[in-house]
Parts: C-alpha cells; structure tokens; sequence
C-alpha cells in the first residue's frame, strides 16, 4: 500500500516537473515575443514621427505658397 502511494506520488511529481517546464517554456515564448513586438512598436513609433515631422513641413510649406499665391493675385489686381 504505501508502495503504490509512493508510486502515485512519484508519479504526480514528475508530471507537475515536466508541466511547469513546460510553463517555462512558453514563458520565454512569450518574453521573446514581447521583446519582438516592442521592437516593431518603437520602429513604428519612429517612422509615425518621422511622418508626422515631414507632415508639419509640408503643411508649412503649402502656406507659403499660399501666401505667395495670394501675393502674386494682389499684385495681378492691382494692375487693372
């Protein structure tokens, strides 16, 4: 009887080693994954400013010349 239990218990050990192994290693699974999204994310974050940088220029750039434009066109009225 106390053979068997143990048996059981040997049993009930090695399964609760092999299971928390197993646990282990989906948690470096997922650490590298983590550390694989932050990368994406802060490569994202990177070009989102760099568009967003480039987006502020145009936009500056687009008032000059609308600027301009409006100066030329007043210049152009007055003429007549």
């Amino acid at each position: 009887m106390v053979l068997k239990a143990f048996s059981d218990l040997e049993k009930k050990v090695k399964e609760s080693v092999n299971y928390i192994k197993l646990l282990k290693s989906e948690i470096n699974d997922l650490k590298l994954k983590n550390r694989k999204l932050k990368n994406k994310l802060q490569t994202v974050s990177s070009l989102k400013e760099n568009i967003e940088k480039k987006n502020i220029m145009i936009q500056e750039e687009r008032i000059k010349w609308k600027n301009k434009l409006k100066s030329l066109l007043k210049k152009i009225n007055n003429l007549n």
